[in-house]
């Protein structure tokens, strides 16, 4: 299964085609945007069901807790991060663990929305 998207920040129409892949899909919506060194990953719940909102608030602080972990394993003294329940963005990862990084998030956001349909 296709986990995620991976592009140049002007790759819109990539992004946008991969976006209602995961809508129709109800899969979460990750992409990667390479730069030259680093890259940018990000999540974004908005293509989800809204019942599924629910389930990132209800559990926010172990939600959080494992997408750090993700962050924690794959960044470096130069990363950093945006989170809040339902979205999710990490920046300057190494473009070598970027698709590691991503397919991990993809696997707990997912494990998260299954356990709770």
């Amino acid at each position: 299964m296709k986990k995620f998207e991976i592009g140049k920040s002007t790759d819109i129409e990539k992004f946008n085609i991969w976006f209602n892949d995961c809508s129709r899909d109800q899969i979460p919506y990750i992409i990667i945007r390479n730069k030259t060194k680093y890259s940018e990953i990000e999540w974004d719940h908005i293509n989800l069901d809204s019942k599924f909102d629910k389930i990132f608030l209800n559990n926010s602080e172990e939600h959080r807790k494992q997408l750090l972990e993700v962050f924690k394993k794959y960044g470096n003294s130069k990363s950093k991060y945006t989170m809040t329940n339902l979205l999710f963005i990490a920046e300057k990862i190494s473009t070598e663990n970027a698709q590691k990084f991503a397919e991990e998030l993809f696997d707990v956001i997912l494990k998260r929305i299954q356990e709770n349909e």
